[in-house]
């Protein structure tokens, strides 16, 4: 039996092996920017604002902030030609991490012109914050795009996945006993003073990436291509149409779960941030495995495994609406819910990065970021307006609506082709195209088992 310590070097060195040097200075700018990130944006923001008491509808359009921003990229996308990403992606962020920084004030606004202050007070800092994100954002991808080699595009977002999900658990701990049940005000803005200095120190990191250079413009026939032509891309478009419904749901579903354990449940939000990052102690486990399915069994279909388990997740939520939901069933919740939304983050970022043309990678991303941020922001504002009541009835019908809709989600993008075949044309130990259904369940018995072999996942020809 080998040694823990060597264990961990074992799967250190299949995460990070490949991997050149640019990729990993790349991750180490990843790790102080997630810091900074789950500070300031995300479940964070949303037990701070109802703590300054700010209505829940109100809640849900400021968290619909970081996702409608991302159209932006449409406006960037020949900024982001001309400059290079690696001078765009540096601006943007450095804007955001100061533009942020007044929220630290938040407490002292409320004492003084009471939840309506505080709220204008969250709407500038955020909405400048996530603007000057989705100003630079387009370049985020082109940049990785060209620095990560086609055949360890799984393997870094495998491996940016599990960074985030440790930060995310570490994260989680931190505030339960930090924040508690019934946090003071100002421990919110402490967390974000924080998220402010990781961000400002993150610059320096990402200063130290290669590559981010300017489009070459040489040849007019070389320039890069104009929306039309990328919008011509029929293998394109019908795949973010998918992604988009998959976004809308995992967009509204994080929302709808911190406001059902605060609201309907009433926990306090320290125990919610640590329920929220427990999953992401599993996610460690099962992101190299929904690579490998991945890499083996095709995107669409790895897509396909991801939304239905969120489904069924979503659908065990609604009973629970009603009353007190038992901690064995939330405890479950929360390790299947970010086990699904990783596998979908994985798979749907490699399938998009073997659809994008190099040559137009900012149109592509332009595309790609604005599908994703219209899907999102509205689906968080339509959360926030539905269960602004408190009331049961509204949190149940959101559950199963957002269930069938992961349902409609995983038919359409099982039957979507890559590298010009589709679930059909798959044949290993853990696929049968024949069954469809029960293959996918042993795809998340592969995935949930940790001593599953992982050689009896197959291989299929169906993938590069």
């Amino acid at each position: 039996m080998k040694h823990p310590i060597a264990k961990v070097n074992a799967y250190l060195d299949e995460l990070l092996g490949p991997l050149g040097d640019a990729p990993k200075r790349f991750l180490a700018f990843l790790f102080l920017n997630i810091i900074s990130w789950q500070s300031v944006i995300g479940t964070v923001l949303v037990l701070h604002a109802r703590a300054l008491q700010i209505d829940t509808a109100y809640v849900g359009v400021l968290n619909s902030f970081m996702y409608f921003a991302g159209a932006l990229g449409l406006l960037t996308k020949y900024l982001a030609e001309r400059i290079g990403s690696k001078r765009l992606l540096m601006t943007g962020w450095a804007m955001r991490n100061i533009l942020v920084a007044p929220i630290v004030f938040a407490p002292w606004v409320y004492t003084r012109w009471g939840a309506h202050g505080a709220m204008i007070l969250l709407s500038v800092t955020t909405g400048l914050f996530c603007l000057t994100r989705a100003f630079a954002g387009i370049a985020w991808s082109s940049w990785l795009h060209e620095i990560v080699p086609a055949d360890n595009l799984a393997r870094f977002y495998t491996l940016e996945t599990i960074l985030t999900r440790v930060l995310y658990v570490a994260f989680g701990i931190l505030s339960f006993f930090f924040l508690g049940a019934s946090p003071r005000l100002w421990k919110f803005a402490a967390i974000a003073a924080i998220g402010v200095l990781a961000g400002l120190l993150s610059i320096r990191l990402l200063a130290r990436v290669p590559g981010g250079g300017p489009t070459p413009l040489a040849d007019k026939a070389e320039r890069p291509a104009g929306f039309a032509t990328a919008l011509r891309d029929t293998g394109l478009l019908p795949f973010v149409g998918c992604i988009m419904i998959g976004t809308f749901v995992l967009s509204g579903q994080t929302l709808l779960f911190t406001l059902l354990l605060r609201e309907r449940l009433g926990l306090g939000p320290g125990p919610i941030l640590l329920l929220t990052s427990l999953g992401s102690l599993l996610t460690v486990v099962t992101s190299m495995r929904w690579r490998r399915v991945a890499d083996s069994h095709s995107s669409p279909t790895t897509i396909a495994a991801t939304t239905l388990l969120l489904s069924l997740c979503l659908a065990a939520m609604a009973p629970f609406c009603f009353g007190g939901m038992p901690i064995a069933c939330v405890l479950l919740l929360c390790l299947l819910i970010p086990v699904s939304e990783t596998g979908f983050y994985v798979a749907a970022t490699r399938a998009y990065m073997l659809r994008m043309d190099p040559q137009n990678r900012h149109t592509y991303n332009a595309i790609w970021a604005a599908g994703g941020a219209v899907a999102g922001g509205c689906s968080s504002v339509l959360v926030g307006w539905l269960v602004r009541s408190g009331d049961a009835m509204p949190f149940a019908l959101v559950a199963i609506g957002y269930a069938l809709l992961m349902l409609l989600a995983s038919t359409l993008i099982l039957r979507l082709p890559e590298n010009g075949r589709t679930y059909r044309d798959l044949r290993t130990r853990l696929f049968d195209p024949r069954r469809p259904l029960r293959s996918i369940v042993r795809i998340w018995w592969y995935i949930l088992r940790p001593g599953h072999a992982d050689q009896d996942i197959g291989r299929s020809n169906t993938c590069p």
